[in-house]
C-alpha cells in the first residue's frame, strides 16, 4: 500500500528527467572519448566519417558528444544510425557534474 501511494511521485521524477541527461554506462570497460564544442549535424557527420573510418586500426572506442543543447532532428537521426558507437549527453564541460556523468576523470 505504501509503494502504491508513491507511484505518482516516481512517475513525476522519471518524466522530468531530460532526454539526454543520463549518465554514461561504461559496460565491458570500453574506452570512450568525449567530444564537445561546435556540435552540429555537419561537424558530427565529418568527425564520425573520419573517426570511424574502416582504415583506422583502433575503432573500438565509444564516441560521447556533450553539448549544452539537445540535438535537432537531423543530428538525432545521425546519432541513431551510429547507436552502437555514439552517445549524446546534454551538458557542458564547464560543469563538474556533467563531466562526472560522461566519465571524464
Amino acid at each position: 500500500a505504501i509503494f502504491a501511494s508513491c507511484i505518482p511521485e516516481i512517475i513525476d521524477l522519471i518524466g522530468t528527467r531530460p532526454k539526454y541527461g543520463g549518465t554514461l554506462k561504461n559496460e565491458r570497460g570500453r574506452r570512450h572519448i568525449v567530444v564537445c564544442g561546435h556540435i552540429t549535424y555537419e561537424s558530427v557527420s565529418h568527425f564520425l566519417k573520419d573517426f570511424l573510418h574502416e582504415d583506422r586500426e583502433d575503432v573500438d572506442v565509444e564516441v560521447v558528444f556533450l553539448h549544452r543543447k539537445e540535438p535537432d532532428l537531423e543530428l538525432e537521426g545521425l546519432l541513431k544510425r551510429h547507436y552502437t558507437t555514439v552517445e549524446f549527453f546534454q551538458g557542458t564541460m564547464m560543469n563538474a557534474v556533467d563531466l562526472e556523468r560522461v566519465k571524464v576523470p
